[in-house]
């Protein structure tokens, strides 16, 4: 019951104070240089927050400012193009054509700065365009550009060629200094250019 009228919430997170610029050298090497100076961290761990949630369950999420920051991602709208199919074990859902093994080809060389991730997820529309979920990576094979995914075959969906997907929580070189955009590993890692006050709110 709130002691005099007014708004009244009820607020289960924790503030996060401990923002500090972001000065790892293994870290900046990941990340594109025009973003260097213009990342903050914060140690969860210092916070007793420990148990970070599943992606593919939501996880933890980010406000500021009251609005939910982005998690990071690539490209920063819409989705990246599936070239082709490995294939393996079709599947033909009345005229959808695709395939259950979790085995793609792609355009380009984007996915050659991820293979650092040791927990890097796609997001994507892999069969349905009103049906998304979540994979982790798997393995990476920049010679022949094929990503495969963990849990193939795709038992819930099938992987259709030309459906879209986009790679999340990766801390890798394509992320654009966006502001609000972040991922969460033992540390919070926002990308922003509102470094400076995020630093003169929580200081």
């Amino acid at each position: 019951m709130a002691q005099s009228p007014g708004e009244v919430r009820l607020i289960g997170g924790e503030i996060v104070t401990n923002f500090d610029l972001v000065t790892d050298p293994q870290v900046l090497d990941r990340l594109d240089p025009t973003v260097h100076g213009k990342v903050v961290q914060a140690d969860l761990a210092a916070l007793g927050i420990t148990d970070f949630g599943s992606v593919n369950e939501g996880g933890l999420e980010l406000f500021f400012n009251q609005q939910p920051m982005p998690i990071s991602r690539w490209p920063n709208e819409g989705f990246v193009k599936i070239a082709d199919l490995v294939g393996g074990d079709p599947v033909d859902v009345r005229g959808t054509k695709g395939d259950r093994i979790g085995k793609f080809y792609y355009h380009g060389d984007r996915p050659r700065r991820w293979q650092q991730e040791k927990e890097a997820w796609l997001h994507g529309y892999w069969f349905w365009d009103w049906s998304d979920q979540r994979h982790a990576v798997e393995s990476i094979d920049i010679n022949n550009r094929i990503i495969s995914v963990r849990g193939h075959p795709i038992t819930a969906t099938a992987i259709v060629k030309g459906s879209g997907f986009t790679p999340s929580t990766c801390c890798q070189r394509s992320i654009d200094p966006v502001s609000g955009t972040w991922i969460v590993k033992a540390v919070y890692y926002i990308f922003t250019r509102l470094w400076r006050k995020v630093r003169r709110l929580f200081r």
